[in-house]
């Protein structure tokens, strides 16, 4: 079975997630800092078969780069994530209830709202995306 990465900077949160994944026996990869993520996507593209990723991340890179506002940074995570693996499902997973797959030019599976979803909601739609692939 293909890996999952979860990407987030709150690691406390991450790791209750992370652990009723593994419970259900998913392999789970986690990054709270962005730019390890995407080195991680880069060098092991071909073991990944979904990404969840928060939105609302600090990161020094991308806020130079491209954005002033911590709000905007998990969407310019995707845009490097899909120029790497264009076609990967990717679960946005985020606090803000006024989240849209709009909002982005690239496809979304699912936007989930952490405090709306249980471990166990999010267990299955991680084994729906995998095992549709």
């Amino acid at each position: 079975m293909k890996e999952v990465v979860f990407i987030d900077d709150d690691m406390m949160t991450m790791r209750h997630w992370v652990k009723y994944l593994e419970l259900d026996h998913f392999v789970v990869k986690s990054f709270e800092e962005d730019i390890e993520a995407l080195s991680y996507i880069d060098i092991n593209h071909d073991k990944i078969g979904l990404i969840i990723l928060d939105m609302i991340m600090p990161s020094e890179q991308f806020k130079m780069e491209e954005t002033k506002r911590y709000f905007d940074t998990g969407w310019h995570l995707l845009d490097k994530i899909r120029t790497i693996m264009p076609d990967v499902p990717v679960i946005i997973f985020s606090i803000r209830h006024n989240l849209k797959a709009s909002d982005t030019q690239h496809r979304v599976e699912r936007i989930l709202i952490k405090d709306q979803t249980t471990p166990e909601n999010l267990s299955e739609i991680v084994g729906e995306i995998l095992n549709g692939q």
